[in-house]
């Protein structure tokens, strides 16, 4: 379960206002500090855990600005717990890449934007991610970016890595197959 960015905001002060509330008209202190506990609660949900649910669930449908505002609104990444922060490298590098392919980029600026996808892709899977296809997922973009830059090496080894956590996902087949394809016609 997940909260947008502003309404978490809006219930963690609600909440407090309402326990300084109960406390002024004297409904007791149990009162108080349950609503206090729940603020608690939130305030730690989004300094543990961030908004990193509602990016992922944004990407998947294409929605990358959305997923861009919640990636913004985790202010404290380090804070995150190591899951979540690997999602959210993982977000950020599937979002660099995605950027790195409009077509009126400046090449300069389309290498730069397959650098740091390269590096959030690469610190996500240091980090560890809980599924099997989102890491078969970076190492098809880590191989397509090692492909760009015609790094027949590279691309192979993160082909051999995909294939060792390719899953039944259709669209992951038929990347590995083409990856497979553009390798062997490299030079």
């Amino acid at each position: 379960m997940f909260f947008n960015p502003r309404l978490r905001f809006i219930l963690i002060f609600s909440l407090i206002a309402a326990g300084i509330v109960a406390m002024l008209l004297n409904l007791g202190p149990t009162i108080s500090i349950l609503t206090w506990g729940f603020a608690i609660l939130l305030l730690l949900g989004y300094f543990l855990f961030g908004h990193i649910n509602g990016a992922l669930f944004a990407l998947k449908a294409g929605k990358i600005e959305q997923a861009e505002k919640y990636l913004a609104a985790t202010h404290k990444v380090d804070w995150l717990l190591a899951s979540h922060r690997a999602y959210y490298f993982f977000c950020q590098g599937l979002i660099a890449i995605y950027k790195s392919q409009e077509k009126e980029i400046e090449p300069e600026k389309r290498l730069a934007l397959l650098e740091k996808g390269e590096q959030q892709l690469l610190q996500a899977i240091d980090l560890g991610m809980r599924r099997k296809a989102e890491k078969a997922m970076s190492y098809l973009n880590l191989a397509h970016i090692a492909y760009y830059r015609a790094d027949k090496a590279k691309a192979e080894k993160y082909a051999q890595l995909l294939a060792e956590h390719l899953t039944e996902d259709l669209h992951l087949k038929k990347g590995y197959e083409d990856l497979q394809l553009a390798i062997a016609k490299m030079s």
